[in-house]
């Protein structure tokens, strides 16, 4: 293959392959399909479907490490008000201060740090939810589209062995009955044959009277 296809296409072939398989005749709807490319179809399928949640797995791991420089950056803030604190020591109002502002940005900083980590865990969440809900969309109607292919090729096979029965057996009526023409004509013939034997017998035997 000159480029990775997707599972689309690749279900796309497969029913293709399915509505180009022809019917066996009077074998009960059943249809001759390339075994092995039906099943490297399928091996192609399994192998596409799981690439197309990597664009989720790497979300997740997006958010990962979103989330590492979240607290990373949380720490320094923290580090960084606690520096300043201990610096304001000196004076007892400018140590409240400093903790009012530590406190104060702290709380803030961590507020900001877990509303970005639940973004992106929620955008995580809803593109691995949309990938699989696509894949199993793709599967189920691939599915649906291979039974009704199926369907309406054992419909085609029921019919053309039905229609084949039906020659079959006017074949059969129309057969005995030229044979039972066949044999009332010879019987006919045979009797005709009888009685003209007999009557140039009886004309024989009164010419040999007479003399």
């Amino acid at each position: 293959m000159d480029r990775r296809q997707t599972t689309e296409e690749l279900i796309n072939q497969l029913n293709e392959l399915l509505e180009e398989a022809w019917t066996i005749p009077l074998s009960g709807g059943k249809a001759a399909v390339d075994r092995e490319r039906v099943t490297e179809l399928l091996n192609e399928i399994n192998s596409s479907y799981p690439e197309e949640l990597a664009q989720a797995r790497a979300v997740l791991s997006a958010q990962n490490d979103l989330r590492a420089a979240a607290e990373r950056d949380a720490d320094a803030i923290i580090r960084d008000a606690e520096t300043r604190a201990r610096r304001l020591v000196e004076d007892s109002a400018i140590v409240r201060e400093a903790r009012r502002l530590t406190n104060e940005i702290v709380s803030q900083k961590k507020a900001e740090a877990q509303g970005i980590i639940a973004d992106a865990k929620a955008q995580g969440d809803q593109i691995v939810s949309e990938a699989t809900a696509k894949g199993n969309q793709i599967i189920s109607d691939a599915t649906a589209k291979s039974t009704d292919l199926l369907k309406r090729s054992e419909a085609r096979a029921t019919e053309v062995t039905r229609n084949a029965e039906k020659i079959a057996s006017e074949l059969r009526t129309a057969t005995s009955a030229y044979i039972e023409n066949s044999v009332s004509a010879t019987e006919q013939a045979l009797t005709n044959s009888l009685s003209e034997i007999r009557r140039v017998k009886q004309q024989v035997r009164s010419g040999a009277a007479q003399r």
